[in-house]
């Protein structure tokens, strides 16, 4: 047998373990560093569909703030004559009126666009316009003008809160 093909030499033998110990120490390391740092490859579509993800949900919740919780846009006065004040709904009820306005009456043609529609959100206050409706009497009533409707607010963006008679 020649020395050069022998695998049972012992020099040929400790050269393959050493090696062997040589790439698993590397792979050791390597395995190390993994566990140690941080990798710091970002998956960029999941990063921007998260924060896109995040400014819609914010902005929905800013919008439906503004819209029904903070949602009083004016607070103002109409003077008329009490047409209407009825109870309607069929899980949320509310009262609601409609009002001839003062300068509908002037008018020499009517027009239909001057009556005013409210909810009433006081059931003693709706109790009392349903007395004055159709008497003539002179009415101001003071409402909350709102962006939206609320089921439990009633059907219109006017909210009655105090009347006078006059």
């Amino acid at each position: 047998m020649s020395e050069e093909n022998d695998y049972f030499d012992e020099e040929f033998v400790a050269d393959e373990k050493k090696e062997t110990k040589e790439e698993s120490a590397d792979e050791k390391e390597l395995r190390e560093l993994d566990k140690v740092t941080i990798n710091m490859k970002y998956n960029w579509l999941r990063t921007t569909a998260a924060v896109v993800g995040a400014m819609l949900v914010v902005g929905f919740v800013a919008w439906v703030w503004m819209l029904f919780w903070v949602p009083v846009v004016s607070e103002q006065e109409q003077v008329g004559y009490v047409d209407e004040v009825r109870c309607e709904g069929r899980i949320f009820k509310t009262f609601e009126g409609r009002m001839l306005t003062f300068g509908m009456l002037y008018d020499s043609v009517p027009d239909i666009t001057r009556e005013f529609e409210f909810s009433i959100d006081n059931d003693s206050v709706a109790r009392d316009l349903m007395k004055l409706q159709k008497t003539g009497k002179r009415v101001a009533v003071k409402f909350k003008q709102y962006d939206a409707t609320l089921p439990w607010r009633g059907k219109n963006t006017r909210l009655v809160t105090s009347f006078e008679q006059r």
